[in-house]
């Protein structure tokens, strides 16, 4: 991880806005509730000291959010105004710029004209989803000098951790120490993003403007492109103090939320909200640390039990599963239909696409086997950066949108934890393929039984038909395995001699003349909750399924005596029984 870049405090460009600082230091202020030198102190012996030094410099003198005043020609100050608000709305945004001044996130307000190099962007109040409370927002990407468009972003981008992450130290937890009870803990940062102080420089680009009355916002806020970046920066370094010097084992965070488990059955006392609570070992310690470095907090946020809430999805330790609610299922499908079905001419803005794909992104967290579905959407909007631009659905986005809702429409969010590596010899039955430009076959020494077909037309314009008919062999071996009437198999091994084909299903990524292959297989995978590998083999080895896929049935004998061999059917893999609008 880089170090966080410095302001550009000796850019000539910044004159007139340094002057404005020196003249009205009332203004602008570095307010934060963090410790810095205790924060410092404890990662005196972290390996990337140039990040330390930057994050503590950050805290001491404001963070800079990535800006590049040079990638837009800026008036010396720009005013974005706010639409009309509602007695409600102006009433919360009032109470809200108060409270912050109470803090001192705000300045004291002031009127009149915006000072040199001082920017006003649009805020607004909107309802919280499931609430009739309102979120004040600050919307950087409004107009034609909006802050956000001097922020890059291919310059920013974090991958926060996920249940997902979560369900993977269980898994190592659960290999080395068995079923024993866990407590899982979630604890929640108040305030997060407002810890970081901003440097007066882009404190500047942050005037607060409310029913004619200004503020300067002092601290990063919501709305603005560098923001998740400078906080997840922030965050890496508290959860490695947690991690290596307070011995909070295996924590994770999804921005302000951080969570963990605990194998110990006894709770234990934590006072600093006054009267004790109770609360896993590794939470309480998490929580004393956060006074230490005074990291702010709320004892209503602090939660625990075998099953928990975390990001949306219910976490169950004893099940070993994570769920995602049937109301929160309805609601992605719904989105779903209505991007599809209420575009105007079959186009959606971009900002519409990117609000979409990251809400289908977070279902995945149940569905992972999906991943293939939103391949062409991301096709769709790749290069493209103007957030109101109209981008056309096509057939094939339309399909695979559809697909996606259908598997939450029939199979629901639940997602069971099991280990995800294993090699050939923990599988329940294996099943070997092989194809040639003229047949097709499988075959499994299991059960000794073998199928053979002609290959049928392959796609027009492939310049590759020997990898689409392997990979519909393996594609056939999978339908065979889900409908044969034999116990299904919880972990199913096919042996294949084509690389392609393995590396397709091994990284789930298909180009589109397969991803109808891809998708049909996902399709079983999830209805059957068959646990697949596809693993090489080499040619000389592959013997059998070789001479059936040529129709030397006498040779394959030769190998396997006791084989019985029928014909198939190949498929014709096509989701369009499935993804009815």
């Amino acid at each position: 991880m880089n170090a966080l870049p410095p302001p550009p405090v000796d850019d000539p460009q910044h004159a007139s806005a340094l002057r404005t600082i020196q003249t009205h230091p009332d203004l602008f202020r570095v307010v934060t509730p963090l410790k810095v030198d205790v924060f410092e102190h404890l990662l005196r012996s972290h390996p990337n000291q140039p990040l330390v030094a930057s994050v503590c410099q950050g805290f001491r003198e404001g963070f800079w959010p990535f800006a590049d005043s040079s990638l837009v020609d800026l008036p010396e100050s720009w005013e974005e105004p706010s639409g009309p608000m509602d007695d409600d709305a102006l009433t919360f945004a009032l109470k809200y710029a108060s409270e912050e001044e109470t803090a001192g996130r705000y300045s004291e307000p002031f009127e009149g004209e915006l000072l040199p190099g001082m920017f006003s962007m649009p805020i607004h109040a909107v309802p919280k989803p499931h609430s009739n409370k309102l979120r004040f927002i600050n919307n950087h990407s409004a107009g034609k000098f909006s802050l956000n468009s001097l922020i890059d972003k291919h310059s920013v981008g974090m991958r926060p951790d996920n249940v997902q992450d979560l369900a993977h130290n269980l898994l190592q937890y659960r290999a080395l120490h068995g079923d024993i009870p866990l407590w899982l803990f979630k604890s929640d940062i108040a305030n997060a993003y407002r810890i970081l102080p901003m440097h007066p420089l882009w404190q500047l680009k942050q005037i607060v403007s409310i029913d004619g009355v200004r503020r300067v916002d002092r601290c990063c806020c919501f709305g603005s492109r560098g923001s998740p970046d400078l906080f997840c920066t922030f965050m890496s370094l508290l959860l490695w103090i947690a991690i290596h010097v307070r011995n909070v084992p295996c924590l994770l965070a999804y921005m302000d939320d951080n969570f963990s488990f605990e194998s110990s059955t006894t709770l234990v006392d934590y006072a600093g909200y006054g009267k004790p609570i109770s609360l896993p070992f590794a939470q309480a310690r998490l929580l004393q640390l956060w006074d230490d470095v005074g990291v702010p907090h709320a004892s209503e946020k602090q939660l625990y039990g075998r099953a928990l809430t975390i990001t949306g999805f219910l976490v169950d330790s004893e099940s070993m599963s994570i769920t995602l609610p049937p109301d929160a299922c309805s609601e992605l499908v719904s989105a779903i239909r209505f991007f599809l079905a209420d575009a105007e001419r079959r186009r959606r803005p971009l900002r519409d696409w990117q609000r979409l794909i990251g809400w289908i992104n977070w279902g995945l967290n149940v569905q992972p086997l999906l991943r293939p579905a939103l391949q062409s959407s991301y096709a769709k909007i790749a290069g493209r950066n103007i957030p109101h631009a109209p981008i056309y659905i096509n057939a094939r986005v339309k399909r695979d949108l559809l697909f996606i809702a259908s598997i939450f429409e029939r199979h629901g969010g639940i997602h069971i934890i099991k280990a995800s590596t294993w090699g050939p010899d923990a599988a329940d039955i294996a099943i070997y393929c092989d194809a040639c430009l003229t047949g097709m076959a499988f075959w499994t020494p299991n059960l000794a039984i073998a199928f053979v077909a002609d290959c049928p037309d392959a796609p027009s314009g492939l310049e590759d038909n020997i990898f689409w008919f392997e990979a519909l062999t393996v594609l056939a071996a999978l339908e065979w395995i889900a409908a044969s009437g034999h116990p299904l198999p919880s972990r199913l091994a096919i042996f294949t001699d084509n690389l392609n084909t393995v590396q397709m299903f091994d990284s789930f990524r298909a180009n589109r003349h397969f991803d109808d292959i891809l998708l049909r297989a996902c399709d079983i995978l999830i209805a059957s909750d068959i646990d697949l590998r596809v693993w090489h083999i080499a040619g000389q080895h592959n013997t059998v399924a070789d001479a059936l896929s040529r129709g030397l049935f006498h040779t394959a004998l030769q190998y396997a005596p006791n084989l019985s061999v029928s014909t198939f059917i190949p498929p014709r893999p096509t989701l369009g029984d499935i993804v009815e609008c």
